[in-house]
Order: structure tokens, then C-alpha cells, then sequence
């Protein structure tokens, strides 16, 4: 009777397998350039137009005709538009 040969063992990595890399969530500064509708790099002359150009079409007071409820959305949205400016012009001021 002869004897049965045993498989050989598959050799082990000598490096770990590279785990895929997570989905990053944007970055601040990434999303305020996207509430500007910029990209990302704009000088400060485009952020400002962007930026005079969002405030002028979603003031609450352009909406105020049509109840209480458009201009809430209105004011949050300018707030949102102000603290990109912001963020986006300390940025750049600071590189």
C-alpha cells in the first residue's frame, strides 16, 4: 500500500493585502467651494462674484412675498453661503 502525498500548504504573504482605502467624506473647505457652485482653487476674485452673485439670488427678502416657510429656507441658505465666504476667504488670505 502506498502512501497518499499531502497537498502542500499555500505559501503565506509576506505583506498584508492592502485593505481598500475608505470612501473619504469632503473636507470643509471642499464642501464650502461647493456651496459657492466653485471649484476648488478659485482665486478670491471668483469667490467673491460667486459669491455676491448666491446672496443676491437667494436673499430672504427676494422670497419674503411667499410666507414665512421660503424665507427660513432662504435665511439658512445665505448663512450657509456666508460661512463658505468666510471660510473659503480666511483660506486664501492665509496662503
Amino acid at each position: 500500500m502506498g502512501l497518499k502525498r499531502k497537498k502542500p500548504m499555500a505559501r503565506r504573504r509576506s505583506t498584508p493585502r492592502r485593505q481598500p482605502k475608505p470612501a473619504r467624506a469632503p473636507s470643509e473647505l471642499e464642501r464650502a467651494y461647493t456651496t459657492l457652485e466653485l471649484e476648488p482653487g478659485a482665486d478670491l476674485a471668483a469667490v467673491r462674484a460667486a459669491y455676491r452673485s448666491l446672496v443676491a439670488r437667494c436673499h430672504p427678502d427676494k422670497w419674503a412675498a411667499l410666507g414665512a416657510g421660503p424665507r427660513r429656507m432662504a435665511e439658512e441658505h445665505t448663512r450657509e453661503i456666508v460661512r463658505a465666504y468666510e471660510l473659503i476667504a480666511a483660506f486664501l488670505a492665509g496662503s
